[in-house]
């Protein structure tokens, strides 16, 4: 009967509790009692703990092992991921301060938007034309005469001819002092004076003109002779048909084209008291002077400031 009794205390102390939910006793020794639990229990003084890790310390110890282990892994990572946000935290303004130093290089002239860049931007109406240009406008010129920036310089198209690759517009130009002339235009510039123009889109009935001041002709002429003008003398077939741009005035003196000359033109200059000089060559490195040496003719002879029929863009200064 006390062995009976023994064996019921045995079953019944634990109070029908998972043996795991059971407190530790760190205090007494294990191996003093021998070693009575099975795994994964282990011997704390004369109970029995779960140890479902191995570890040799009650999971009750370890204060709910799930939770812990949580917390230790969060420990662990916690410095890396500190270090991680710190990183984070200082690599904006090193990224910033090279973007920064981008931005700095490509606002930095030459490589900042501008009206000779060659790119259509900062609301252009055309490649470096239009908003905010002012040095260049585009003109629509399906009807009657459009004029440039109140310059008295005029334009408008009078027809059209051939299509594809040998498609060319017609159209009629007029300086201030009312001379006119034609010129068929196909995909590249032409001249007057101090301004370039072209259309820009070939193949349309009503087609735009894009009319621009000629600042690189006019730079180098400004460093060779301060003060000089672009003039074009000369037009369609000047030399058979005599158009009015063959002969244009200048401070009172007038130049009258007479040939192409190799590497430049023959011209005729007329004095102030009309008697004209005798014809001779101009050419870059030729300049020619009229009678009274008040005014001086240079030009630009290279093929794309040729215009059709057969006539240069000139410069000129006042001696």
């Amino acid at each position: 009967m006390v062995v009976l009794a023994a064996l019921v205390c045995g079953c019944i102390c634990c109070g029908g509790k998972d043996p795991g939910s059971f407190l530790s006793q760190p205090g007494k020794d294990a191996e003093t009692q021998g070693e009575t639990c099975e795994r994964p229990y282990i011997q704390v003084g004369s109970e029995c703990c779960l140890d479902d890790n191995g570890n040799g310390i009650c999971d009750q110890d370890e204060e709910n092992t799930p939770t812990t282990a949580a917390r230790r892994e969060t420990t662990t990572t916690e410095p890396v991921t500190a270090t991680s946000e710190a990183t984070e935290t200082t690599a904006p303004p090193t990224t910033a301060a090279e973007t920064a130093s981008s931005t700095t290089t490509t606002t930095v002239a030459p490589n900042a938007p501008s009206c000779s860049d060659g790119i259509q931007n900062q609301k252009e109406d055309y490649v470096d034309c239009g908003d905010p240009c002012e040095n260049c406008a585009i003109l629509r010129i399906e009807s009657g005469w459009k004029e440039f920036k109140g310059s008295g310089y005029k334009f408008r198209l009078v027809g059209k001819e051939g299509s594809g690759q040998n498609l060319k517009y017609n159209l009629e130009v007029m300086t201030p002092d009312k001379v006119t002339d034609t010129r068929p235009l196909s995909t590249g510039e032409s001249f007057l004076d101090y301004l370039r123009f072209n259309v820009t889109k070939y193949g349309d009935d009503k087609p735009a003109l894009y009319v621009r001041v000629n600042v690189e002709d006019l730079a180098e002429v400004a460093s060779k002779h301060p003060g000089g003008s672009l003039l074009t003398i000369g037009g369609q077939s000047c030399a058979q048909a005599g158009s009015p741009m063959c002969e244009r005035n200048y401070l009172g003196y007038r130049i009258r084209y007479v040939s192409r000359a190799e590497g430049g033109a023959r011209i005729i200059i007329y004095g102030l008291d009309g008697v004209p000089m005798t014809p001779q060559d101009v050419t870059d490195s030729k300049l020619a002077f009229s009678e009274d040496h008040m005014i001086g003719v240079g030009g630009f002879f290279d093929r794309q400031h040729f215009i059709q029929g057969g006539s240069s863009l000139f410069y000129l200064y006042q001696l």
